[in-house]
């Protein structure tokens, strides 16, 4: 699992979306309940369909409470 989110992050924070998505989705699969991995799927999945700025530096900001 945490070579897989390492992976992951990884590729997360070089704005490589799908690929990134694919590994937090096998940590899942290694372990269900990784709610780490969980929360970047659904980031991943936003970025793919909204990417951030040029400037992004790998934050999330919310937007609601």
């Amino acid at each position: 699992v945490l070579d897989r989110f390492k992976e992951g992050l990884a590729l997360y924070r070089s704005r490589l979306w799908k690929p990134a998505r694919e590994a937090f989705q096998a940590a899942l699969a290694a372990n269900p309940h990784d709610g780490p991995s969980k929360v970047y799927v659904d980031r991943c999945t936003y970025y793919a369909d909204q990417p951030p700025a040029d400037d992004w530096e790998g934050v999330w900001t919310f937007t609601e409470k």
